[in-house]
């Protein structure tokens, strides 16, 4: 199948560009930009070539030349490398490796919806990435699966950091719309500008996409995802496919929730439920009952995770592979409840004829809190389930036992918390 003419004026094939790639054939044509394979000649490597259309306005070149620098100077390893990046015949440029296993979009394509654990585990690389380039200032501003690529060992990577708001041509850069329709958050189509939070909730698109098949917002213009994104949130993945959980159904929502500040404070805190998710950790509330290992009771001296914690002011973010963050804020609550629940089975006597006790009234409390009152009277908690709630995140909403009833000691209630506004 051969590809449409990128734009006029595009490098043929065989042309020499900055006096060192010669264009060996088209890959892709997105948007206004085309990418080739090329070969440097100066290094005698294969690269893949980059290239828009030229631009009218010198300055933003000079844009474009700061952020390719910027992009360039960023290390990891869910990150496309930039190799060099220039203007060739007013033609913006950047060359970076040449990466052989396709996209997500053509992964999206081939296979349909992805396995919720291999979505989860994907979305947690780029997170990643992304925590990684938010810490050096760099905001993505176009984040799908087109410019998410993977290397030879399969692993993930994200490409094109800055370069889609370097290039925008309105003076007012930092209130600019730019990015893809389906993709870009509500204040980037709003041209409220962007942020780090902006990127937080292309990734839940994309993860959204990867779990469905589909985008949350089957828009084809900036108005239509305006329209879309104002009517309210959108059904929750596990609608549309099965075999999602709740765990990840919470996060894909709390990630496109409409305003900034009602997401992911950051993308280390997405990254870490993501990873607890792809390793099988929040699958289901089952798994809740077999902690690796016993937690200290709550009467232990345990210092209690702040579950309500929002931006702004987001914390440096622990390195990759603790977990502080995620179990501080996203489902810390969850452990609480299993670290009850373990000690419980240790410390409360489970033979026949225990004497009954009053349930105490816990419905309204945070998590941690509820634990240890029902703990303090010889219950432990049972089931835990999230459910989408005005209230803050981490507040207990329903308990399976009535207030002042009877329970006999050491049984598990049920409870139901809240996972936070949606949207």
């Amino acid at each position: 199948m051969s590809l449409p003419v990128p734009f006029p004026g595009a490098p043929a094939i065989g042309e020499l560009v900055a006096g060192r790639y010669e264009t060996r054939r088209l890959l892709g044509v997105g948007g206004s930009a085309a990418v080739y394979e090329a070969h440097d000649r100066i290094l005698d490597r294969p690269v893949a070539l980059k290239i828009f259309p030229p631009t009218p306005d010198g300055s933003v070149t000079d844009e474009f030349l700061r952020e390719a620098r910027a992009a360039a100077a960023l290390s990891h390893p869910n990150v496309v490398h930039i190799y060099d990046a220039g203007i060739d015949h007013a033609r913006p440029f950047f060359v970076m490796e040449l990466l052989p296993a396709g996209t997500l979009r053509d992964l999206i394509s081939d296979r349909g919806p992805l396995e919720p654990a291999e979505a989860a585990a994907i979305a947690a690389a780029l997170a990643d990435a992304l925590d990684a380039a938010h810490r050096r200032g760099l905001v993505h501003c176009d984040v799908k699966p087109g410019n998410v690529m993977f290397d030879a060992n399969g692993q993930p990577r994200i490409g094109d950091f800055g370069i889609a708001r370097a290039l925008d041509l309105s003076a007012a850069q930092t209130r600019s719309i730019v990015g893809t329709a389906r993709y870009i958050a509500p204040e980037q189509a709003e041209g409220r500008g962007v942020s780090p939070a902006s990127d937080i909730y292309a990734l839940g698109v994309v993860l959204y996409e990867m779990l469905t098949g589909r985008p949350p917002y089957a828009a084809r213009t900036l108005a239509e995802t305006l329209a879309q994104q104002a009517a309210g949130p959108p059904p929750p993945p596990s609608s549309a496919a099965a075999g999602i959980s709740s765990a990840l159904d919470g996060i894909v929502l709390r990630a496109l929730a409409r305003e900034p500040a009602r997401r992911f404070p950051n993308a280390a805190e997405m990254r870490d439920a993501l990873d607890a998710v792809a390793s099988g950790a929040l699958v289901t509330s089952a798994a809740l009952q077999r902690p690796e290992r016993p937690i200290p009771p709550p009467a232990a001296s345990v210092p209690r995770p702040d579950l309500t914690a929002r931006m702004p002011a987001p914390p440096v973010p622990a390195p990759r592979g603790s977990g502080a963050a995620f179990w501080l804020a996203l489902v810390g609550l969850l452990l609480i409840g299993a670290a009850v629940l373990a000690a419980a089975l240790v410390l409360v006597p489970r033979a026949r004829g225990q004497p009954l006790v009053s349930v105490p009234q816990v419905a309204g409390m945070r998590i941690d809190d509820a634990a240890q009152a029902l703990h303090r009277v010889g219950l432990k908690v049972g089931n835990v389930e999230i459910r989408a709630d005005s209230r803050p995140f981490g507040t207990v909403i329903q308990v399976g036992a009535q207030p002042g009833g009877m329970q006999r000691k050491g049984s598990a209630v049920p409870i139901a918390v809240s996972g936070g506004p949606g949207g």
